[in-house]
């Protein structure tokens, strides 16, 4: 009796572990989009602003950010540190850059090419991937700082690949890989908050290459 009871724990247990392993990309987005608000809102969002603070974790040097989009595919992003200014930007044509050092330049080859669709995911999110004739496939599941996360790959029409995590028991999105060029762009989020219906992360932690930054909105 013992032991039929054991192996019938067993099989339920696998049953179980086999069913979320399985999770399809559609269930996955439906869970991210009802926990965001529900896709009816999210669908009604043309524009968005957000302001804050960021800080460079190496040295604690800190500024304000803002980061702002507009549908189509608009999309904006600027912060200083300690009076050294960075913004980055897409008008719906191309992507351009701005520092305190080198001044304005055009964004040309892949890093123009991934920032347009960097652009667009922002305006948009995975919401019209069909639409956008894109792609999202399973990535399977990670470990996230010790924490188990659901992995779909966003893959464009111009073979642009975007990695998202989302947490299996909130369905929140916790982390994007992005790629720039010869380098991948990661976003953290986590303390999410209803905006106008919409759960929005208020803290961002994001690196770029050797850089790591953390964002207060």
């Amino acid at each position: 009796m013992k032991r039929s009871l054991c192996l019938s724990i067993l099989i339920l247990t696998f049953v179980c572990f086999a069913n979320v392993a399985a999770q399809s990309p559609s269930k996955i987005l439906k869970q991210a989009n009802k926990a965001l608000g529900g896709e009816k809102i999210l669908q009604t969002v043309q524009s968005w602003q957000k302001k804050g603070k960021i800080t460079r974790l190496k040295d604690s040097a800190s500024g304000s950010f803002e980061m702002r989009a507009a549908q189509p595919n608009f999309y904006h992003s600027r912060f200083d540190l300690n009076g050294f200014e960075t913004e980055v930007g897409y008008n719906g044509k191309s992507g351009w850059m701005r520092d305190s050092r080198d001044g304005l330049r055009t964004l040309t080859g892949e890093a123009s090419r991934d920032f347009a669709a960097e652009a667009n995911f922002r305006n948009a999110r995975w919401l019209d991937y069909k639409k956008q004739k894109a792609k999202i496939t399973s990535g399977g599941k990670a470990n996230l700082n010790g924490k188990a996360a659901n992995v779909l790959m966003l893959t464009t029409a111009k073979g642009v690949s975007i990695k998202m995590y989302f947490d299996p028991t909130t369905g929140l999105l916790i982390r994007e890989e992005i790629p720039a060029g010869d380098l991948i762009k990661t976003f953290d989020y986590s303390d999410y908050r209803a905006v106008n219906g919409v759960n929005e992360p208020f803290t961002i932690k994001t690196k770029l290459g050797e850089d790591a930054y953390e964002i207060k909105l």
